[in-house]
């Protein structure tokens, strides 16, 4: 009877047991974003303090310090959301963007946003600045997850499972990542690959490649193709190990079947993400990023010294430093680089991993350290990544997202050296614990007295007298000091534990502790949140050019680059010539370029952007009329060219000057006319040469790419009583209403692209690639609706292969739920 009534509460005490290792991650991850999930702060960590016009709304000196130097958020990726929220709020697909670079594909050109990514619903249905902080708890939150249940499924203790989870989601990949939640999104699923193999290969049940399926589709939703990439190596390295030991132990029938699961869910992954995948792989012809040669493409980024990051990782500066130290002194790219340089996971958690691969080691643990070492030769940019980059996949990412490897498997050694501390009972086996202990004692000493060495040193010298050295030194100190009582503090844990002071169970929890808060001042550091609103408040300039309730589009003039910067206008509802995109088209770069030799450089390892102008010539050309460029803008104090040129130019005049300058393009096209005249050319050269041709003049010829059908009467300059009005214009299809006195053609100057297709009177209709990058449409004599629809095939081809896969996977999963039995095996 007794047995009875205990047998039931004994479970329930194990399952409450099983039940909080996850209850601790997420109460780290809520504490670690309380301010953005619980107050009115925003998890953006950059400001517009520099940028006009909002720079003279930053009077509050730390408001001007509040950067971590990372400027895509608030920049490119908060204006990207912006208007997705807004295109899905109006039920329509985010498919087109009209807002930057004169219009363009955003499944196709933009996939690291995300769109199509489940968990980025949080954005349609919240306001996008308060949205950016709960998706990072939520993916840091799944990444720990995911990474304890892996390391649960490996057999390892609870505690131990806990520390490896705490170290890689709280760790140097995801903590410095947070500024671009598309690395995030698509780094959180690797664990769970990772547990699909295992159990795979455990279980045997082919449920197990339905799951990695799951998880290889979602990062593929996710966008950043960079990180999946490598995340598939991972998965790739891993698999030919379990492979090699299933073949051992079980036979070549069995590791046959089991390597044809691995590559079904990888065949499936990529079927659940086409929708994504497809659009963008149709768009890379188009895109200067996929043509690179490998030196283009190579970062200039980490060199071997900023491994020392992985120790202390503020050793040459960190961004959030006022100023930034080590900028100057080492370059750009440090502190400039930190986010991607970064691969701290903890001092403890690096002991932990060197303690099973010194003392402990075994197959598993050996698998691991490989990937760290494959993961940091391809970070520095050895031969290893020189061999991969001739896989497309790799060639098209860059290889500082390699160090997702490394920070898994520092994290899962972690967690396996943990595990081994805490089995040894015999004081034979206690022995190598204690000796590290002294070792790493003896580690503090030798930092000790090299500081105070260094200290008398720089005393007797002189700092000023040192340069960099001297530098250094005296910035490091704190540093130096700060990993000094780390390791300390792990010794005093290890010796403790080998004299049987303490218990495996207090120093599992003492573990941990020390774990997370060396973590937790570190990201806490680099992640600083900000008040919303000191992000994109309204301005005069702003307010000045919303009052135009017309169809136009605005560049920045000479002395305009940090004036209303690329992309930032979407979140005003203004359309810009210029813009920032990871896949820009080729095409519209070459042909800004004839606008202004240079404002696009394909061979730029960084140039992604088109962003000013920089000579007032510039400004007379006719290209940016054709572009329905009405606004130019420029700093509050423009530049004496540019105002010399405006004073000489009747059709270009200031119309407000305040916190910037703003100047009216006469000349402007509208974003839809009708022209009575055209040529057609073939060849990239001869349209380029027409274009910038003295005769050429946008408003009466209009430059097609075939044949108009039919006959075509030439009417010229004399169609000048034809019209063209919009009626509706939206994301994703524009409706214009024509009046026609005659033959010609009606042009939109938005960008032509593939998938556009046009329907005149209810009947589809030819669309011409106009002016080589514009769209236009033939047009006989009287009126017409015209509606241009962006209908492109490569996503719904995508989009029904990704229904398809779904249907399939759900199918199956449901009949083994119902017929064999649920899933199990995972002993939280």
């Amino acid at each position: 009877m007794w047995d009875k009534v205990m047998r039931p509460l004994a479970a329930l005490s194990e399952t409450r047991k099983s039940l909080l290792p996850l209850l601790v991650l997420l109460l780290l991850s809520t504490v670690f974003f309380a301010n953005v999930l619980f107050t009115d702060q925003v998890l953006v960590s950059h400001n517009l303090c520099n940028y006009y016009p909002w720079r003279q709304y930053c009077g509050d000196e730390p408001q001007k310090r509040l950067s971590n130097g990372i400027w895509d958020r608030v920049l490119e990726e908060y204006p990207q959301r912006v208007i997705a929220a807004g295109i899905v709020r109006d039920g329509q697909l985010p498919l087109w963007n009209p807002y930057v670079l004169g219009g363009l594909p955003m499944l196709a050109t933009d996939p690291g946003r995300g769109f199509l990514y489940p968990f980025n619903v949080v954005f349609y249905l919240l306001d996008p600045l308060k949205a950016l902080g709960y998706a990072s708890f939520l993916q840091v939150s799944l990444a720990a997850v995911f990474t304890y249940f892996y390391l649960r499924v490996i057999e390892l203790r609870r505690s131990a499972s806990l520390l490896g989870a705490i170290a890689f989601g709280l760790g140097g990949y995801f903590l410095p990542y947070l500024s671009w939640l598309d690395r995030v999104d698509t780094g959180t699923w690797m664990p769970l690959m990772l547990l699909c193999v295992e159990k795979l290969f455990r279980g045997k049940r082919w449920i197990w490649s339905i799951a990695m399926g799951l998880a290889i589709g979602m990062a593929g939703l996710a966008g950043h193709y960079g990180v999946v990439a490598y995340e598939l190596l991972a998965v790739g390295v891993y698999s030919l190990w379990r492979l090699v030991c299933a073949l051992r132990a079980e036979g070549a029938a069995r590791a046959t079947r089991l390597a044809l699961l691995i590559v079904a869910g990888v065949v499936l992954g990529t079927s659940l993400a086409a929708a994504q995948l497809v659009p963008t792989y149709d768009s890379l012809r188009f895109v200067e990023r996929a043509h690179r040669s490998y030196e283009a493409r190579v970062e200039r980024g980490p060199a071997a010294h900023v491994l020392a990051m992985a120790i202390i990782p503020d050793v040459f500066g960190n961004p959030v430093d006022s100023p930034p130290w080590g900028r100057h002194e080492f370059g750009d790219n440090i502190p400039g680089y930190y986010a991607p340089s970064s691969t701290y996971a903890g001092v403890l958690t690096l002991i932990l991993a060197i303690w099973v691969l010194v003392v402990r080691k075994n197959g598993l643990s050996v698998v691991f350290a490989f990937l760290a070492v494959l993961s940091i030769s391809v970070f520095l940019d050895t031969v290893v990544f020189r061999l991969l980059y001739y896989a497309p996949i790799f060639g098209f990412g860059r290889q500082v997202e390699a160090k997702i490897i490394y920070m898994f498997a520092i994290s899962v050694l972690a967690g396996l050296g943990l595990n081994s501390l805490l089995g040894p009972t015999r004081e034979a086996d206690k022995r190598p614990i204690r000796l590290a202990g002294v070792a790493l004692l003896i580690v503090v000493i030798a930092t000790l007295g090299g500081l105070g060495f260094g200290w008398i040193f720089v005393g007797a010298r002189g700092v000023d007298s040192l340069g960099l050295v001297g530098k250094w030194y005296v910035y490091n100190v704190a540093h130096i000091l700060r990993f000094a009582a780390l390791v300390f503090a792990s010794s005093v844990l290890l010796l403790l534990l080998s004299r049987g002071r303490i218990k495996p169970r207090l120093f599992s929890i003492l573990t941990v502790g020390l774990v997370v808060v060396d973590l937790f001042y570190y990201g806490w550091r680099f992640n600083p949140p900000q008040d919303p609103t000191n992000l994109y408040p309204e301005t005069g300039g702003i307010e000045f050019l919303q009052a135009d309730r017309g169809i136009f589009r605005i560049m920045r003039g000479p002395g305009g680059k940090h004036t209303l910067p690329p992309n930032t206008p979407a979140v005003y509802g203004l359309s810009d010539a210029g813009g920032y995109r990871a896949l820009l088209l080729e095409y519209y770069g070459d042909f800004m370029n004839l606008i202004e030799e240079g404002i696009f450089d394909p061979d730029s390892v960084h140039m992604r952007s088109i962003d000013a102008l920089s000579q007032a010539e510039s400004l007379s050309s006719k290209l940016l009329d054709l572009l329905n460029v009405k606004y130019l803008l420029t700093r509050p104090q423009g530049r004496e060219d540019l105002t010399l040129f405006v004073e000489g130019d009747e059709n270009m005049e200031l119309v407000y000057q305040g916190d910037m300058m703003v100047y009216e393009n006469k000349d402007v096209l509208p974003r839809a006319f009708v022209v009575g005249d055209y040529r057609v050319l073939h060849d990239r050269q001869e349209i380029f040469a027409e274009l910038t041709s003295e005769r050429f003049d946008p408003a009466s010829c209009v430059i097609v790419d075939e044949e108009p059908r039919d006959s075509f009467v030439r009417h010229g300059p004399g169609s000048a009583d034809s019209f063209a009005h919009i009626l509706d214009y939206t994301p994703n299809r524009v409706t214009v209403d024509a009046e026609m006195t005659g033959d010609g053609f009606l042009v939109l100057s938005d960008l032509y692209y593939d998938g556009w297709k046009v329907v005149v009177d209810g009947e589809e209709d030819r669309i011409y690639r106009a002016d080589y990058v514009l769209r236009a449409v033939q047009l006989g004599e009287g009126r017409h609706v015209v509606e241009f629809i962006f209908d492109p095939l490569p996503f719904k081809a995508g989009l029904g292969v990704s229904a398809m896969a779904l249907a399939f996977s759900v199918s199956l999963s449901t009949w083994w739920l119902v017929r064999e039995r649920p899933f199990g095996g995972i002993d939280l």
